[in-house]
């Protein structure tokens, strides 16, 4: 390891030019009548910081840093302060150069005075109060730095401040380089390593400067690792030696050599790249959380490599693992042993890969993309609580998941039906053999075809039963659905759910019966809303249910609902008779009622998302009849139509 001798960084001496002292007591003899403004001095020389220490030794070494002052050296700073000041009050009082006068005196005259402010400036910069603070609490402002929250688009995002703060404070000053390099939460996360940099030399000034202080930080290191397939293997070859002669191994040096430090660790390059990190392989024993996206899946040459990843093979510690990206070779990871695991990689193992082990005894959150259910046959996950899956689901062969997730809380399921089948079914199936009785939020999302409207779609009603903690519901639904909730909800149904958030999206054209579904779900939600049981939940009074219902159409499986389509077409359907519109039902005066009890009149709250050059128009004659109510702690049911196209910020009735 190399040594930790701090690196001394001159000073630059452009650095705030400082400004010997004015003396404009000669101009102001010359002028024998006091009425006239003294005349404008010759241009005066710019004096350096060299300069001013000289004048001042007793205070030279403040210049430059930010050491605090003495007393003794407050009473010289203020001395010269309150001198230029003075001068700065006496050269305004000149009568500045007029409109037809040369150019040298105009100059003149504008130099001067920015010479004099430059000098004040400089006194004052002396004085500021962060010299007063103590260093150790400069050293937690230091750590402050890296736990700043940073949202910036992704094309800056190689200029993070949190990165980069350790490699700025080593510039400030001695102070600080000082503090800087003794504070070693500073150097526990390095700068984004970026494979395609062109500027080689300032990626070997860098670490330069980390070499020297990587060791204060122990075994807590954050590393990130980025690059495409054409510029880095440019960038491997010239580290190698075949580019350039001095310094060639430096990047892979200084990974390899602090590989036991790395706590975190990111990399995006190809797999190719990752063969000149071999020395790293088993070389990890503090890696927790490792991130692999092995390129994007519109490059077809990675679909051709077949070579096994085993550089992490062995991390004894590691408990969040994120693997992305196409890749045909195996995976090999200590994954019995993880709390976190993201799998979006494609491959013919990808689907393989849970089925190394049939118990995963600390996994905790599962997030899987591109998988067939028949991978979770017979598999245990005794410790998971959230589980989001995009999957294949073959009904008409009547395969059906055996996973066993007893403590599961979350449930987002982005499927493909194929056949006649339920995909309801298949998870109330698979909920009941797990037992989930703490399951408190759940999305399905699936694909629709064209027989997906006249789909029999009848377990809904069975898998709230099976969940009846459930507070969320997420669901692409079909007008079976609708009713089905609607139904639930009903005056006459005298049994109550808990949910407390229902987002309906709907695919299908709108038709009559779907309508009077929608309706008809609105009136029992409002209903049921109104009066919660607070002898069960006490605190379920004073929260807000909320039932949405928006078209939808999604871009792909996993996706969830971020877009949803409406057309003007399709508004027009919709709202071309009020008596059979959606809003029919919101646009009567529903009360919350309880066996004739009022609840303090509580009423829905419509809120519409629309973006047509036309909606004036077209909503003008129906929501006359509309009574908009938002109490507090009241319940809501919002009706959102939105355009593919817009920016989707809603649409208020006072703008209409």
């Amino acid at each position: 390891m190399p040594s930790n001798d701090i690196p001394s960084i001159p000073l630059q001496k452009s650095m705030t030019p400082a400004l010997k002292t004015l003396d404009i007591s000669s101009a102001s003899r010359q002028s024998s009548d006091p009425s006239k403004p003294p005349r404008i001095p010759t241009m005066l020389s710019k004096v350096t910081i060299s300069a001013l220490k000289a004048e001042n030794p007793q205070i030279a070494h403040l210049f430059g840093s930010n050491y605090a002052p003495s007393d003794s050296q407050l009473e010289i700073i203020r001395r010269n302060l309150d001198a230029a000041k003075a001068e700065q009050l006496k050269y305004r009082r000149m009568k500045p150069p007029g409109r037809h006068s040369y150019g040298q005196q105009s100059r003149t005259f504008m130099h001067n005075m920015q010479q004099i402010d430059t000098t004040i400036a400089y006194w004052k910069s002396l004085l500021v109060p962060i010299r007063r603070i103590p260093p150790e609490i400069l050293c937690h402002i230091f750590s402050f730095l890296l736990n700043l929250p940073w949202e910036q688009p992704a094309i800056a995002s190689r200029r993070r401040l949190p990165v980069n703060a350790p490699l700025l404070l080593l510039h400030v000053c001695q102070l600080w380089r000082r503090l800087a390099s003794s504070t070693r939460p500073l150097w526990r996360q390095l700068p984004d390593i970026f494979l395609d940099e062109v500027k080689f030399n300032l990626i070997e000034g860098r670490l330069a400067l980390l070499l020297k202080h990587v060791d204060l930080a122990k075994h807590d290191l954050i590393i990130s690792i980025e690059g495409r397939e054409k510029e880095s293997n440019i960038y491997w070859n010239w580290l190698q030696g075949s580019s350039r002669e001095s310094n060639p191994r430096l990047l892979v040096d200084f990974l390899c050599q602090t590989s036991r430090l790395w706590s975190e660790c990111t990399i995006s390059a190809p797999i190719a790249s990752l063969k000149h990190l071999a020395n790293v392989k088993g070389n990890t024993p503090n890696l927790r959380k490792l991130t692999l996206f092995f390129g994007d899946r519109s490059i077809q040459s990675f679909f051709s490599s077949m070579e096994t990843v085993d550089l992490f093979k062995h991390t004894p510690l590691l408990e969040s693992l994120h693997l992305a990206g196409p890749h045909d070779g195996r995976i090999s990871m200590p994954i019995h042993q993880l709390k976190h695991l993201k799998d979006h990689s494609l491959g013919r193992f990808a689907s393989d890969r849970l089925l190394q082990y049939p118990v995963y005894p600390n996994l905790v959150y599962l997030e899987l993309t591109d998988r067939r259910m028949e991978s979770f046959t017979m598999l245990q996950f005794p410790r998971l609580q959230h589980l989001q899956i995009d999957c294949q689901i073959d009904i008409e062969t009547g395969c059906v998941p055996r996973a066993i997730f007893p403590c599961l809380m979350k449930l987002v399921v982005s499927a493909k039906e194929s056949g006649t089948g339920d995909i309801l079914g298949v998870i109330e199936r698979a909920i009941r053999r797990s037992d989930c009785t703490a399951m408190e939020s759940l999305s399905v999302y699936y694909a629709h075809d064209d027989r997906a409207e006249n789909r029999p779609r009848t377990s809904l009603s069975c898998l709230l039963a099976a969940t009846s903690n459930l507070s969320h519901l997420d669901l692409l639904a079909n007008p079976t659905d609708i009713q089905t909730l609607a139904t639930l909800y009903s005056r006459e149904n005298e049994s109550s759910h808990s949910l407390q958030s229902c987002n309906i999206h709907i695919a299908t054209p709108i038709r009559s019966d779907t309508s009077a579904a929608i309706q008809r779900l609105a009136s029992s939600w409002q209903r049921s809303s109104c009066w919660p049981d607070i002898t069960t939940s006490p605190c379920s009074a004073f929260k807000k249910r909320t039932l949405k219902i928006c078209p939808y159409k999604s871009a792909s499986l996993c996706d969830p609902p971020q877009r949803p389509m409406a057309t003007p077409a399709m508004l027009e359907r919709w709202f071309s008779d009020p008596r059979k519109s959606i809003l029919h039902a919101l646009s009567t005066k529903l009360r919350g009622t309880n066996n004739g009890k009022n609840a303090c009149a509580m009423k829905p709250t419509l809120q519409i998302w629309s973006h047509f050059n036309n909606s004036r128009l077209e909503f003008a004659n129906i929501l006359t009849e509309v009574e908009l109510y938002n109490p507090q702690n009241a319940n809501e049911i919002l009706v959102s139509i939105f355009d593919l196209t817009a920016s989707n910020r809603p649409t208020t009735l006072a703008s209409i």
